[in-house]
């Protein structure tokens, strides 16, 4: 991994994050995983549309404390959760409801009233 890429420099430049001391070098092991797995929730979180964009969202709002949930790994990496969450604001494409779906069986059935 280069350091940081592209999306998590975009929301660094967005606001003050936080936390820590500055880092020196790059990240290895555990943390460089932690690092990609934050840079994919926030790509996620930021451009992609349907279930990934749900999942991200909740993984980013939630309150939970787990080994890889938003809040340890921001923790780990000298950042503040509240902070990057501001940082984040509004995603790119907002949730839009799911279009409903017709059975087929009910098109083609003579005795359904269509509107």
């Amino acid at each position: 991994m280069d350091g940081e890429t592209d999306i998590l420099r975009e929301v660094r430049a967005l606001g003050a994050l936080g936390g820590g001391e500055p880092r020196r070098g790059e990240y290895t092991g555990t943390k460089a995983l932690m690092m990609a797995v934050l840079e994919d929730g926030i790509r996620d979180y930021r451009t992609a549309i349907g279930r990934p964009r749900i999942e991200a969202e909740g993984w980013v709002r939630s309150e939970h404390r787990g080994v890889f949930s938003f809040i340890v790994i921001c923790e780990t990496l000298g950042l503040e959760p509240a902070a990057v969450r501001r940082a984040l604001g509004q995603p790119e494409h907002p949730l839009r409801p799911e279009p409903r779906r017709t059975d087929p069986r009910q098109m083609d059935d003579p005795s359904r009233k269509r509107d």
